[in-house]
């Protein structure tokens, strides 16, 4: 596991709780490419990880002071880019490539 993992709301300004935390794998060697060369933004990370905290897409939007248009457009194009159809899908090959990090649990 990566030693230097963020949490995800830490980056975004905000104080994380306890078992609420997931980290993005080494968010200062942006960009993340996909295995097809094609980089994830720092932003497509970043509502990956809120989504693996179970946020909606309203919620990521509110989260984010962003629009509900523009986070959908965001997943789209993360799930291009890592050529899935499902958010389910689009979070365990984030995962697999070290883009996101779940904490372990004992």
């Amino acid at each position: 596991m990566p030693t230097d993992v963020i949490d995800v709301a830490s980056a975004n300004g905000h104080e994380s709780e306890g078992s609420d935390m997931l980290g993005v794998a080494g968010a200062e060697q942006r960009p993340a490419f996909t295995a097809e060369g094609q980089p994830l933004t720092d932003r497509e990370v970043e509502i990956l990880g809120l989504v693996a905290r179970g946020f909606r897409n309203k919620q990521i939007a509110d989260e984010l002071h962003l629009s509900l248009r523009t986070v959908e457009t965001h997943l789209a194009h993360a799930f291009a880019k890592l050529k899935v159809e499902t958010r389910t899908q689009a979070l365990l090959r984030a995962a697999a490539r070290g883009l996101l990090v779940f904490p372990m649990i004992f």
